[in-house]
């Protein structure tokens, strides 16, 4: 019937000269058998270009069109496969998924051949006793020691064990953290770890009255001060207020 008519839209592809190729067609036909076609066919223009379809597939789309005949090989199958997927011909995609999927089981999968110069009487079946023996003896671990082994008392599930790595280098940078972070006080000589501390400590040797006039805090009734004589500075135990009196002396003087 639409051999008779006139062609009311012409399409245009993509050839091997990197130039547009024109195809005649019907609309109402086209529309038919495509879902892009279909969602085209109200509009007023009758161009439409396909920079993505050769001219070699979209041939053979038109052939399928008019004639109901997909003529698809080994070397077109790909090509006109993405060409039903752009133009949404579900028909013509499954002829080509079918045809993908005969020529799988068609296919001749090559048997691995022994080479020449091996004899095949040389060859010996595996045997299934020693093929176990082999996979048995693969899941074997060595024993653990007790000495590598900690246990984790405070886990409430039971005892936890873990490994210990013992690392000499990691050591060596602890040791020289502490060793820089510590700190010494000038009047007792006492060590600390904490600048906070240090600070906090030096402070009550030198005046604890300054110390409780910026802290707003209430003191504890139940806790004795013991003052200095010379300047009236209150310490909690008596120890400071002896290594107080050292530094209150000199600095009368």
């Amino acid at each position: 019937m639409y051999r008779f008519m006139a062609p009311d839209i012409t399409i245009y592809v993509m050839s091997l000269n990197n130039r547009f190729r024109a195809f005649l067609s019907h609309r109402e036909l086209l529309a038919q058998y495509s879902g892009y076609f279909k969602l085209i066919q109200n509009c007023e223009t009758n161009k439409v270009f396909l920079p993505n379809i050769t001219d070699d597939t979209f041939s053979i789309i038109l052939s399928y069109i008019y004639t109901g005949v997909l003529k698809i090989n080994n070397e077109n199958i790909h090509s006109v496969l993405l060409a039903t997927h752009t133009l949404h011909m579900p028909q013509a995609s499954h002829m080509c998924r079918q045809f993908l999927i005969t020529q799988d089981q068609n296919i001749i999968k090559p048997i691995a051949k022994l080479p020449s110069f091996i004899d095949a009487t040389v060859i010996q079946q595996p045997n299934e006793n020693r093929t176990l023996k082999i996979s048995e003896e693969s899941n074997f671990k060595p024993p653990i020691r007790k000495e590598n082994i900690i246990l984790d008392i405070a886990s409430c599930d039971g005892p936890v064990q873990f490994y210990r790595v013992l690392n000499e280098n990691y050591k060596g940078d602890e040791k020289r953290s502490t060793l820089k972070q510590s700190y010494n006080c000038e009047y007792c000589n006492h060590p600390f770890k904490s600048k906070y501390c240090y600070e906090k400590h030096i402070n009550r040797h030198l005046n604890i009255n300054s110390i409780d006039n910026k802290v707003d805090k209430k003191k504890n009734p139940s806790i004795q001060y013991y003052p200095c004589r010379q300047c009236g500075s209150k310490f909690p135990t008596y120890y400071f207020v002896h290594k107080h009196k050292k530094y209150c002396k000199i600095s009368k003087f």
